[in-house]
Formats: C-alpha cells, sequence, structure tokens
C-alpha cells in the first residue's frame, strides 16, 4: 500500500510540529514533509508530488493564496488537493476567494485534529478514486487509439488494393475500348452491338478511375476518421466508406456509381448508419458528419 504523502505548510513552526504529532498518532503511515512559504511549497510538490497539501494562509515570500493559483496552473501539479488553513480570514469571502482560487477545503485554526484527520483521509480517498479513473479512461483511450489506428491500416490498404485493381483494369479497358473502336471504324456489321460495349466499359472505367480519385483523397483524411472514431468508434470500414462520401455530400447514385452497388443497397446503408450514429429522422445526417 503506498504511504500518503502530505505537504504542510506554514510559517509559524509549532503548527508545523502539531501536524506532525496529529499523523504520527495514527495508526496508518503517513509521509508528512514541510515547507514555510508559498514558494518553498511549489518546490517541494513539484518534487515529491504530495497527495494532499495543507496550505497556511498569511507567509512571507509567497502567500498561500498565490501559491494555490501557481499550482493550479501547472498540469501536473494542478490535481492535487489544497486545504487552506487560516484563523484569520475565517468569512465566506474569505472561503470563496480560496475556493475559486483553487483550494479543495477550507480549515479554521487553532485546527481540530479529528476534523483535520478526516478532511485529509477524505481527500487522499478521493485523490486515489480520481488516479484509478483517470488510469482506466487512459486504458481505454489507448484500446480505442488501437482499434483506429487498425481500421484506419485496414481502410488504407482496402484503399491500395482497390487502386492497384482500378490501375490494372483501367489498362485493359483501354485495350479493349481501342480494338472496338477500330472494328467500327471498319463498319464491321456488329457497329451497333460494338457501341453498345463500348459505351459500356467506358462508362465502366470513368466508374473506376472516380472511385480511385476517391479512395485517393480518402486517404488524406486521416484526422477527420480520428475524430468520426473518437465519438462512434463501433462504426466498420465500409460505415466510415460512407460517411466520408456523406461528408461531401455525395448523391446516392453516385455513391452507388463510385461502390458498384445499386442504389437502393446505398439507401439502406445510409439508413443503417443513421441509427448507428444515433440520429432521429428530422436530423440532417450530412450536416451532422460535416461536423468532425
Amino acid at each position: 500500500m503506498k504511504i500518503p504523502t502530505i505537504l504542510a505548510v506554514d510559517d509559524q513552526p509549532e503548527y508545523l510540529h502539531t501536524y506532525a504529532a496529529y499523523f504520527f498518532e495514527e495508526h496508518v503511515p503517513y509521509k508528512l514533509i514541510s515547507a514555510v512559504d508559498g514558494q518553498m511549497a511549489i518546490e517541494l510538490a513539484s518534487t515529491e508530488n504530495p497527495d494532499v497539501i495543507i496550505m497556511d494562509w498569511h507567509m512571507p515570500v509567497m502567500d498561500g493564496l498565490t501559491a494555490v493559483k501557481e499550482l493550479k496552473k501547472d498540469h501536473v501539479l494542478r490535481d492535487i488537493p489544497v486545504i487552506m488553513a487560516s484563523g484569520i480570514m475565517m468569512s465566506s469571502e474569505d472561503l470563496q476567494n480560496a475556493l475559486e482560487a483553487g483550494a479543495s477545503d477550507f480549515i479554521r485554526k487553532p485546527v481540530d485534529r479529528i476534523e483535520l484527520l478526516a478532511r485529509v483521509n477524505s481527500h487522499i480517498c478521493m485523490a486515489e478514486y480520481i488516479h484509478k479513473l483517470k488510469d482506466k479512461n487512459r486504458i481505454i483511450e489507448e484500446e480505442r487509439e488501437g482499434k483506429i489506428n487498425q481500421l484506419q491500416e485496414a481502410l488504407h490498404s482496402i484503399c491500395l488494393q482497390t487502386e492497384e485493381m482500378s490501375t490494372f483494369l483501367s489498362k485493359e479497358y483501354d485495350e479493349l475500348i481501342a480494338k472496338l473502336t477500330k472494328l467500327k471504324d471498319d463498319r464491321s456489321n456488329s457497329t451497333e452491338v460494338i457501341e453498345q460495349i463500348r459505351t459500356l466499359l467506358l462508362s465502366n472505367n470513368n466508374a473506376l478511375r472516380n472511385y480511385t480519385s476517391v479512395c485517393r483523397k480518402f486517404m488524406s483524411e486521416e484526422e477527420y476518421i480520428r475524430r468520426l472514431l473518437r465519438k462512434h468508434p463501433d462504426l466498420l470500414p465500409n460505415e466510415i466508406e460512407l460517411s466520408l462520401f456523406l461528408k461531401k455530400n455525395t448523391a446516392s447514385k453516385d455513391i452507388a456509381a463510385m461502390t458498384f452497388r445499386s442504389v437502393n443497397t446505398v439507401k439502406v446503408a445510409r439508413s443503417r448508419l443513421r441509427n448507428k450514429l444515433g440520429l432521429r429522422q428530422s436530423d440532417n445526417i450530412v450536416r451532422y458528419l460535416m461536423q468532425f
């Protein structure tokens, strides 16, 4: 079990001795360190990272209120609970000033032993809970980031494979189109059929090229995908792809043409995506996806 570290800050030695006596009487071991002014308190807090700080209000060099404000500016030290102690500043306005400065609690001097221990133990328990919660959130965030990276890699791989396939098929189509064009120029009896085939091949070839262009754009959308998955980490790669199309306000028929699916299939996928995003029928899915 970690031994709690308490930083007692007071320019009067008798109060530091009182704190030491109170904590050493407890069965639970404490590590007690002390400072005689606010500046020393900040320096000790940086090196010792105490669990709780008991801060006197009036001190030389730097008073307690200023020290609290400085502690709260530091992203490492700002979560340390500070209990302000004073025998003079005891009005409701003083309490408000202390809390607004960043103090977590307030105790009056002369300090009562039971009250002091109760307040300190309460803040130690709360600090431990906060640390555990932060660790848990950090683990969840790391797992989420891992999933985001996996999905991005999968999408990236799919786009690369599609681009390779598109390049290969485009080359094949170019050769077929050239041959069919030659046959047409030769005034073959099959001119009408050949023209239909040629038109179909041209259409498919353009669709493949458009899809390749879209894939290249998607590969540059990594930051957008990260933001989207932070909000909706359960999205599948095909749902991410659809989200990117919709974000650009692409019509269903155009999405169908570029992804080689029917318009009805795209509409069904769009409806499922809306439900997965938790949107109501009155919500604009395009506007929602554009905000990330």
